[in-house]
């Protein structure tokens, strides 16, 4: 788990923004209009177009929140695709960094499958449930190259990513008890 002293970085008052949106305790935050405000916040933070969270079932990746440019109209809510053909499981399968500043020669390679729009620069963190399950994944990319990109934006998602994954871990653990 990172934490706030790690990668020379030092919460900025949009992180500190983020933490506080995310933090509300008592609501799902796949429903909670915070959650989505907050990932616009950190999206923007990032440079990036797109950032979205992921949840894995059954084989299947599904897009459960996205928040983007308006004019991206290709990564949608809800959109279900095979999880082995997705960015997402390369990721979590050790194949693709969660980091990557330009994913041209990845995608050249065939390392990842090509993409339904141009990708640059991708962030992408496992978001997991206490006892480590992976749930799913949290995502950030641009259809560009971010120059300023650093190993501090992984950071950033990676905090976000262990928020949610603490509200739906307790989420989950309260609809077990009713």
């Amino acid at each position: 788990m990172a934490d706030l002293q790690s990668h020379d970085y030092t919460p900025d008052d949009t992180d500190v923004e983020v933490a506080q949106l995310l933090a509300n305790e008592g609501s799902d935050p796949l429903e909670d209009p915070a959650t989505l405000r907050a990932l616009g916040k950190l999206r923007l933070k990032l440079g990036q177009d797109v950032i979205f969270v992921s949840r894995f079932e059954g084989g299947s990746r599904i897009l459960e929140l996205v928040e983007s440019e308006p004019e991206i109209v290709s990564f949608l809510q809800g959109t279900t695709d095979a999880l082995e053909h997705s960015w997402c499981y390369s990721v979590v399968s050790g194949r693709l960094p969660e980091f990557v500043l330009d994913a041209q020669g990845w995608i050249d390679s065939g390392v990842v499958p090509p993409p339904p729009m141009p990708v640059g620069t991708h962030l992408s963190t496992p978001l997991r449930l206490s006892g480590g399950v992976v749930y799913g994944m949290l995502c950030a990319f641009s259809s560009h190259v971010v120059d300023g990109s650093t190993s501090n934006d992984l950071h950033r998602l990676r905090l976000a990513a262990q928020w949610l994954g603490k509200r739906l871990s307790r989420l989950n653990r309260d609809k077990a008890r009713h």
